[in-house]
């Protein structure tokens, strides 16, 4: 079947396997999905298939080209129903070279049990076929630590490993075609559960060049951790009193476990939204961001500044009640929401957003292994700066109580007005 121009499905049909992975149920069978792409200077095979289909598998090969002229064998992940005919293969050509991630190049040695050409290839790394380029994103854990995408900018195809897949098999494996969609969208319900799903959707999205979706799902999928987004960077908050230092670990393991890359305690007793805004401002003056994000206040002194100030304090642009964020080519455009509507602006970084409650629209539940890998990470403890508060905490005390609530029988008109003028004063 041709995808594109030179770029051909040589996968194969299994419509009798119903347990993969000796627990995942396949009612509906599988596809063991294969492409072969033919440049003007070389060919590549994406992906091999499970051994008992080789033979098919060589078959279709064979029918667009001889296996002594593929150049290469691309594994964007290494289980048997990827690499499985990969041994076989190196025996009709040794001469090919196999393209993985480092994590894959090492299972690939232990797979073949033979020598091999290997290429390791590294985020951002590309292979020109001629006229068709093969670029690679590293995308470990979607779903093996080995997993990687392959795009083809030129046609703008992606092959994302097991990615947006399930163990489906109809005849022409083409998801606008397909027969039985209330089947293929039950088969979707068995996906592997280690699959992050909003993460290597925005990981695709972003190849594909379509930047403001994949920011969207980045941001469902890290509450707004844009630094995997290569945004920003993450700071910890700063507590108000020491004994909340305990408490602290737990929120950074947990922002840990939903996707931050690191966390940073300062070990301060926190004051005004000055001293705030210049301990935050010193731990982050050597660090590379483009975008720094602040709440509106804290329940506690509801002073709605420390975001401001740090921005003085950078000298950068600061943005407040920010409800949205996007991307537009290279620029960044905010969403603000004013008195009686909205208001979109557009900013160039770095800078910092004050943002409002709800601009994480699903916010992420950790995942088992986000919080087993959350446990082992490092959080950096960085001591204070010496800063003088500018005010000081004179007393603090309760609102007046609020007056009972009195109720009056609807016909007694007169007690009614006699309340709302004497007591309430309303009238």
């Amino acid at each position: 079947m041709i995808i594109k121009e030179n770029i051909y499905s040589v996968g194969v049909l299994n419509p009798q396997l119903r347990v993969f992975d000796i627990i995942m149920e396949t009612e509906f069978g599988t596809t063991y999905n294969a492409y072969l792409v033919k440049g003007e200077n070389k060919t590549a095979l994406i992906e091999t298939v499970h051994i008992h289909y080789f033979d098919e598998y060589l078959e279709k090969i064979s029918a667009i080209c001889d296996i002594a002229d593929i150049d290469y064998i691309v594994l964007n992940h290494t289980e048997p129903d990827h690499s499985g005919s990969l041994a076989r293969l190196i025996e009709l050509n040794p001469n090919i070279t196999v393209v993985s991630s480092m994590a894959g190049n090492k299972y690939v040695s232990a797979i073949c049990n033979c020598k091999f050409n290997g290429q390791i290839v590294k985020d951002g790394d590309s292979i020109d076929l001629g006229g068709k380029t093969l670029r690679f994103t590293i995308a470990p854990f979607l779903h093996w630590p080995d997993s990687m995408f392959t795009y083809i900018a030129e046609d703008k195809v992606l092959f994302p490993c097991d990615f947006l897949g399930a163990h489906y098999c109809e005849s022409l494996m083409v998801d606008n075609k397909l027969h039985h969609k209330d089947k293929y969208e039950k088969a979707l319900q068995y996906a592997p559960a280690d699959f992050d799903a909003h993460r290597g959707l925005a990981v695709a999205l972003q190849i594909a060049g379509r930047r403001q979706e994949a920011l969207n799902h980045f941001r469902q999928a890290f509450e707004i951790n844009p630094r995997s987004a290569d945004t920003c960077s993450d700071l910890g908050r700063v507590y108000r009193d020491m004994s909340d230092l305990g408490e602290a670990a737990q929120w950074f393991r947990k922002a840990l476990a939903i996707g931050a890359d690191d966390a940073v305690r300062i070990n301060a007793v926190s004051g005004d939204a000055y001293y705030i805004a210049a301990q935050l401002a010193e731990a982050v003056k050597n660090e590379s961001y483009d975008m720094i994000l602040c709440g509106i206040e804290s329940s506690d002194f509801n002073g709605s500044a420390v975001g401001s100030m740090l921005a003085e304090f950078l000298q950068i642009s600061s943005i407040s009640s920010v409800s949205g964020l996007s991307l537009e080519g290279n620029e960044i455009q905010i969403t603000r929401e004013i008195d009686g509507g909205k208001e979109v602006l557009t900013v160039s970084s770095p800078f910092v957003a004050i943002v409002q409650k709800g601009i994480a629209i699903n916010p992420r539940i950790a995942a088992m292994r986000g919080i087993m890998m959350a446990r082992s990470k490092p959080i950096k403890v960085i001591e204070p700066v010496q800063i003088e508060t500018l005010t000081e905490d004179v007393k603090f005390e309760l609102p007046q109580p609020k007056a009972s609530c009195k109720l009056v029988d609807e016909s007694n008109v007169k007690e009614l007005v006699n309340l709302l003028y004497n007591e309430a004063k309303v009238i």
